[in-house]
């Protein structure tokens, strides 16, 4: 349950973003991820797929860097 709000925060975050923005479509997100029992690189990928559907980050690539332990954290992201 902790990974869903941890994906929901950040999406919350970059949608915010995107919208002062006025992006239409956000291409490549960037994270810092470091090492987690539940947020792995994967459960990350999976749950920004299925948080992400109809947003404007949907079908958006995950770049991920090293981070602290339990970290996930928002770097940067391409729109268009």
């Amino acid at each position: 349950m902790h990974g869903h709000r941890c994906i929901q925060s950040l999406l919350g975050d970059l949608t915010d973003r995107a919208h002062r923005e006025k992006t239409t479509r956000i291409t490549v997100v960037s994270l810092r991820l470091g090492p987690s029992e539940e947020l792995t690189e994967q459960a990350v990928r999976d749950l920004f797929e299925i948080h992400a559907k109809g947003t404007v980050a949907e079908g958006a690539e995950l770049a991920f860097s090293p981070g602290g332990p339990g970290e996930l954290a928002l770097l940067s992201f391409d729109c268009e």
